[in-house]
């Protein structure tokens, strides 16, 4: 059966396909010609144009297309929107939710937000984009895009596409929930935000094709659980009485959505976060924070992602070695809050 979420993602970034087309038609009206040496430096001539230039415009902006082309894009893009409505409608026909409407659910993507990581998600799946990208950013080292060039694409020219940068802040939920990144190497610190390169979460593009696997910040310090996985580690436990019940009510989410599991007993800890989630047949996300802890990185990163993860695969979010989290007794504020934040049961 053919997978309909990558039918779906494809449709969705055909739609960006005719934008980048458009661009690239328009770069060329300009008088913008290929150039094996692009960016690379900047003649006198180049620098005049460039002074000339409107303020917040692309090349491409500077010029306007043939009424016939800009028709003929605009339906192309009417085309590829009416296709990747139709594939999701017949998910949504058999009882199913496109991966990416899940992103966008979870992440409190708008549709702007959502387009921004399709152009930052494309060079991710197909590298012929890398080279799209580096000869619309006037630059063959570029690769990814920039904050300027999804402008470019999708904000218009002028000044009043600034307003939309708001959502390339830290506290957009593009980043908040780090389904994108920007470019931190040495020579980006004092680099504008409009010049940042973005790229996706390596964990969400596994989960979007879907065969999930940990991005970089979790990898070294979780294990997702699945099933009978653990069976042979865990004898038949005797839990304390009533124990049991309370475990049953927090797996079937009547209740308790903040589990928390005390004692010595590793291997009992471990045995209870089983029962709860056996029965409704779901994951495990474990995340050990000691291991976090140990790298002399703050955890509210990892552990922001690993609830954003558990969500996406519908798994049980499992944190371990809690109290490494505590100052004087006390949980950290910021990872507190993300707790509560969680709209399911956690342990």
């Amino acid at each position: 059966m053919a997978d309909l979420n990558l039918q779906h993602l494809e449709a969705e970034l055909s739609r960006i396909d005719v934008l980048l087309r458009r661009e690239v038609r328009r770069w060329q009206l300009a008088g913008q010609s290929p150039d094996d040496f692009r960016g690379l430096y900047v003649s006198d001539e180049h620098a005049v144009h460039l002074l000339q230039r409107p303020f917040g415009a692309s090349w491409g902006q500077t010029v306007a297309l043939p009424l016939a082309e800009a028709q003929a894009f605009a339906d192309a893009l009417t085309q590829a929107t009416a296709r990747a409505e139709s594939v999701a409608r017949a998910m949504r026909e058999r009882g199913d939710v496109p991966r990416l409407e899940t992103l966008a659910s979870i992440c409190g993507l708008d549709r702007f937000a959502r387009d921004v990581f399709l152009v930052c998600l494309a060079p991710a799946l197909d590298l012929r984009y890398r080279q799209v990208y580096g000869y619309l950013q006037d630059d063959v080292t570029r690769k990814n895009p920039t904050v300027n060039l999804v402008l470019d694409l999708l904000g218009g020219a002028g000044a009043g596409r600034l307003s939309l940068l708001s959502h390339f802040s830290d506290d957009a939920p593009l980043f908040r929930w780090r389904v994108l990144h920007r470019s931190a190497g040495p020579q980006q610190e004092h680099v504008p935000l409009l010049a940042r390169s973005l790229y996706p979460d390596e964990g969400i593009v596994s989960w979007l094709l879907g065969d999930y696997h940990f991005g970089d910040l979790l990898s070294p310090h979780a294990r997702l659980i699945v099933g009978d996985e653990e069976a042979d580690e865990f004898p038949s436990l005797l839990l304390p009485e009533g124990t049991a019940a309370v475990l049953e009510r927090a797996a079937a989410g009547s209740e308790t959505p903040l589990l928390v599991l005390c004692g010595a007993d590793e291997t009992a800890r471990r045995a209870a976060a089983r029962f709860v989630a056996d029965p409704v047949a779901r994951p495990l996300l474990r995340l050990d924070l000691a291991s976090v802890a140990a790298t002399k990185r703050p955890l509210l990163a990892p552990v922001g992602v690993a609830l954003r993860d558990a969500r996406l695969i519908g798994a049980i979010p499992y944190l371990t070695g809690w109290d490494v989290c505590l100052a004087d007794g006390a949980p950290q504020p910021d990872l507190l809050a993300a707790l509560s934040d969680f709209p399911g049961l956690l342990i």
